[in-house]
């Protein structure tokens, strides 16, 4: 039986990441859909993806959930994967988890299995301590001439605006990159804040190395429709559309960037209690994205 407030967590657009074991043992984590089928956690993904062969090889896993509710204070539980659902069986629940996140309907053009999993016994739903934000960077002392805000702390990912999101991912993915989760819809004002376009959605794919680091994010809009590339382009607009950086300080560097002379795409935006961002207009009208984690 599963837990009365953990049922509740995952009845909700809880964002969960999954914890799954790689062949040489290390460990891939990635954001997956999560719901409920009568006692059993359940989630759904490619069965050509990694976290699917790596659950096939060994079904053990572990999930953090984040209530929508309260997302700093997520739950933690271990288990394994019992069993696979395939067919309409498993479109029937993958509609059903789609639809707690989203109004669109989920594209039918790839096959997609659901895990049906069980905790393992003795396990209880453990809630985590609230994230700490690291204050310090990598270990490396600040360049004391750099100017105050303006120290970059890592290279987050690279974005690209593509027509056909299914075809763009696939050819990364044939060259070796791995999807970080399905295809996930953005819309709202967060969005619209920080890519200056009103009433946009677009649906993105994460990928990232099998070793991590950077990641690429490939954007496709729904609305509005896609523009040739110009000098002055919009997020909207197919082709590299921004670099992606988190700063210690986004006020103070887009002070500095504004003193000499580069102006904002939009607006700042802040997406939930997690990101302040903004774009910023650089050089040759490329877009940078600038965040900052909110404390």
């Amino acid at each position: 039986m599963l837990d009365t407030e953990l049922r509740r967590v995952l009845d909700g657009p809880a964002i969960a990441h999954l914890a799954t074991v790689l062949p040489d043992g290390a460990p891939h984590s990635t954001p997956v859909y999560i719901g409920t089928d009568d006692d059993h956690i359940v989630l759904f993904t490619g069965p050509s993806t990694r976290k699917a062969r790596n659950l096939r090889r060994d079904p053990r896993l572990a999930l953090s959930i984040a209530p929508a509710d309260d997302p700093f204070r997520p739950v933690a539980v271990r288990g394994r994967v019992i069993d696979w659902i395939t067919g309409q069986d498993a479109w029937t629940i993958v509609d059903r988890l789609v639809a707690k996140y989203t109004d669109i309907p989920y594209p039918r053009d790839q096959e997609r299995w659901v895990a049906l999993i069980a905790l393992d016994d003795g396990t209880a739903p453990r809630a985590s301590d609230p994230p700490h934000v690291d204050q310090a960077s990598s270990g490396q002392a600040p360049d004391p001439a750099a100017r105050p805000g303006s120290r970059i702390r890592r290279f987050d990912h690279v974005g690209i605006t593509v027509a056909d999101l299914a075809a763009a991912a696939e050819f990364f993915v044939r060259l070796g990159l791995e999807a970080q989760g399905d295809p996930m819809a953005v819309e709202g004002e967060f969005l619209d804040t920080v890519i200056g376009i009103p009433d946009a959605r677009t649906h993105i794919v994460m990928l990232a190395a099998p070793d991590g680091g950077t990641t690429l994010e490939l954007s496709s809009f729904d609305r509005p429709d896609h523009r040739p590339g110009t000098p002055d382009a919009m997020a909207n607009e197919l082709g590299l559309r921004n670099v992606a950086f988190e700063v210690d300080d986004l006020d103070a560097t887009l002070d500095q960037l504004a003193a000499d002379g580069y102006g904002l795409v939009g607006g700042v935006g802040q997406h939930e209690q997690s990101w302040r961002m903004a774009y910023v207009r650089g050089p040759e009208g490329i877009i940078v994205s600038l965040a900052q984690r909110v404390s």
